[in-house]
């Protein structure tokens, strides 16, 4: 009779062995005990603070007798106590299982008990921080470590994503970082103590392109030369990553604006000068400006002249038209609108020789006196005498007036020191021009008296020299006038010319 196999249960097995045929009722009895392992591994966690822990111990409640089976994590090693219910570990850097058998003197294997093995760190958690978290291309990020659990022998492995410089570094910081390409940047810190934990932010950093601004008008239409109240060529600029723009330096009467990425600068300047104009982008990334010059020139000044003349001087009405007539009868006017009739206006330098620079004919005077002359040019910018000649009234000369500005304005009615050498008469409250001057040699003389004589005995009529007073007959009140002038010996008087009387 043989009895064999293996228990799995636990406890003491009394058996009976009965024989059956033949004679009488015989038996055999026994007692088999199968007895497992007992107790326990305590925390399943192990604390991996070293590059390879070693004399880790771990124990089951021990048995008389028995002998105990145990197995470890891959590269793992049972450093001493194999065979019984307690041993030391050193460990690798696996994780696993630790397992242990228990045989009894029986020769009965009880189940085996089996440990879980995590290689932790103890609480190392990986985190960290940077500021600022959007940033310009080529502008710092300072990355900071949050990182918990850790000792003096943890190590840390940072990876600061594409285009960072540096993309990595080790050691916990903080660490300045640049990048060199636009976009969101994943950013990833490993540290280890034997064991590692990692963090990875994702899309953690925004890196903003700089902002551009890119000239778009014509080659040149940054930097223009034109006249004063003429319309410049638009300027424009294309820009990107800007949410606006600012303005300074053009001149007035020129504006500019920022819109849809694009910046347009137009407008009549009514200043002149040289205007050194900036952009500057707001919004985006960089100081980023363009620049550009508009030189504004004055090609053409106005001379607004206010003067009258002592002939055709009608009191408060001003001027008189001047009439023309026909067969001697019905008079007409000679000018359209409010003009009077038409003078020569000149300007003279104010030193000797006096040199002509400018001399305009034909040109019209209205009924109120008023003069306007907008082809002065522009690069008469000194002092200069304004000249009056008229066909039968004498040459006035102005006192040195400034050309300086856009505009000049001289008014010879209201002072007699307005002509040189107070040449004009008072006539009522306002200064006038001297008349009489009929046969244009800037003196009323006998000459004047003469031709205008003759030509009143011959009945002349229309628009004539000895028509002094421009009623478009050569009459008795042209003749006194001429009279009047000669006896006080009216003549020209000019810095060139003094009046000498004849």
């Amino acid at each position: 009779m043989t009895i064999s196999g293996t228990p799995t249960a636990t406890g003491p097995f009394g058996y009976t062995v009965t024989l059956t045929g033949g004679c009488g009722s015989i038996t055999a009895n026994g007692t088999i005990h199968c007895q497992c392992a007992s107790g326990h591994f305590g925390d399943h966690r192990q604390c991996h603070r070293h590059a390879a822990p070693s004399g880790v111990t771990y124990s089951v409640t021990s048995t008389a007798g028995s002998t105990y089976t145990w197995t470890v994590p891959t590269g793992a090693t049972v450093a001493t106590g194999q065979g019984t219910s307690s041993i030391t570990v050193n460990f690798g850097t696996t994780n696993g299982n630790i397992a242990v058998t228990e045989r009894n003197t029986a020769g009965c294997n009880g189940t085996p008990r089996t440990l879980a093995i995590s290689l932790q760190g103890c609480g190392l958690t990986a985190n960290f921080a940077g500021n600022p978290l959007s940033i310009c291309v080529g502008s710092p990020v300072l990355f900071t470590n949050l990182s918990t659990g850790t000792t003096g022998s943890t190590t840390y492995s940072w990876n600061f994503g594409s285009g960072a410089i540096p993309l990595t570094a080790t050691g916990p910081g903080p660490h300045s970082v640049t990048y060199s390409t636009t976009g969101s940047k994943n950013v990833t810190l490993t540290i280890t103590e034997g064991a590692s934990d990692v963090e990875t932010k994702t899309g953690y950093i925004t890196v903003n392109p700089i902002n551009t601004i890119t000239l778009t008008s014509g080659v040149g239409t940054n930097n223009q030369s034109l006249c004063l109240n003429t319309a410049i060529s638009a300027i424009t600029y294309s820009t990107t990553s800007a949410t606006g723009a600012s303005f300074s330096g053009l001149p007035a009467g020129v504006n500019a604006n920022w819109a849809s990425n694009a910046v347009t600068i137009s407008g009549t300047p009514t200043t002149a000068g040289t205007y050194n104009y900036t952009i500057t982008l707001t919004g985006g990334c960089g100081n980023i400006t363009a620049n550009g010059t508009i030189n504004v020139n004055i090609c053409t000044k106005t001379l607004n002249l206010t003067l009258f003349l002592e002939g055709l001087y009608n009191g408060s009405n001003g001027l008189i038209k001047v009439q023309g007539c026909v067969d001697g009868e019905n008079s007409f006017d000679i000018f359209p609108g409010l003009i009077s009739d038409t003078l020569t206006v000149e300007l003279a330098q104010t030193t000797s020789p006096y040199t002509t620079v400018f001399s305009q004919h034909g040109v019209p005077v209205n009924t109120d006196g008023t003069i306007s002359l907008t082809t002065v040019p522009g690069v008469l910018s000194g002092n200069y005498h304004i000249v009056i000649k008229h066909r039968n009234h004498i040459e006035t000369w102005g006192q040195a007036t400034s050309f300086a500005g856009s505009t000049v304005t001289y008014n010879f009615t209201d002072a007699i020191s307005k002509a040189w050498a107070n040449n004009m008469v008072l006539t009522g409250s306002i200064y006038c021009i001297y008349g009489g001057d009929a046969n244009r040699d800037q003196y009323v003389d006998g000459f004047d008296l003469a031709f205008t004589f003759n030509n009143n005995r011959l009945g002349s009529y229309g628009y004539q020299l000895p028509d002094i007073n421009g009623d478009g007959f050569v009459d008795g009140f042209d003749l006194a006038m001429v009279f009047n002038n000669n006896r006080k010996g009216v003549g020209m008087n000019t810095p060139i010319a003094p009046l000498k009387k004849k």
